[in-house]
């Protein structure tokens, strides 16, 4: 069932599968934030593919130009 998912999240980004090429994931809530995780370690999303994964919080707090030096980082895996 797993699978299922992950090919539906790769299907997403169909065409710039290449790790070089960061992509990131959305997750909306704590709990999706989790479920992402763990699927996309299982799988070694991050080192295959090149996609990250955060939350909603962390996306809009990375926009705040007060927040510096931002929120998101490619490199912290």
């Amino acid at each position: 069932m797993a699978t299922k998912y992950v090919h539906r999240l790769l299907n997403a980004f169909e065409g710039e599968l290449d790790p070089s090429i960061k992509k990131y994931l959305c997750a909306p809530c704590s709990n999706c934030k989790g479920q992402l995780r763990d699927l996309l370690a299982y799988y070694d999303v991050w080192e295959k593919y090149g996609i990250l994964y955060d939350g909603l919080a962390e996306l809009i707090v990375n926009c705040m130009v007060e927040v510096k030096p931002g929120f998101i980082e490619w490199e912290w895996h």
